[in-house]
């Protein structure tokens, strides 16, 4: 089960990035230049966190919606 959840973890992670980097990129790339090592990597590590949590909430929302639209038995 332990691998399950890290299989879903890393896929959702890659989905995260492959989706997100470009868009979060395009937006930010001229302030992101002038960034330091460090500062860019708490900046891309912060946006991360953020989309992650914003995801999960998101994905919470549907399936409540789902939940109270199923019929009861």
């Amino acid at each position: 089960m332990e691998q399950l959840a890290d299989t879903v973890a890393e896929n959702f992670a890659t989905t995260m990035v492959d989706e997100m980097f470009p868009e979060i990129w395009s937006k930010k790339k001229e302030d992101l230049k002038e960034f330091s090592k460090k500062d860019l990597a708490k900046e891309m590590f912060g946006a991360g966190i953020f989309l992650g949590i914003q995801a999960f909430v998101d994905s919470m929302n549907d399936m409540e919606k789902t939940t109270k639209n199923k019929p009861k038995l």
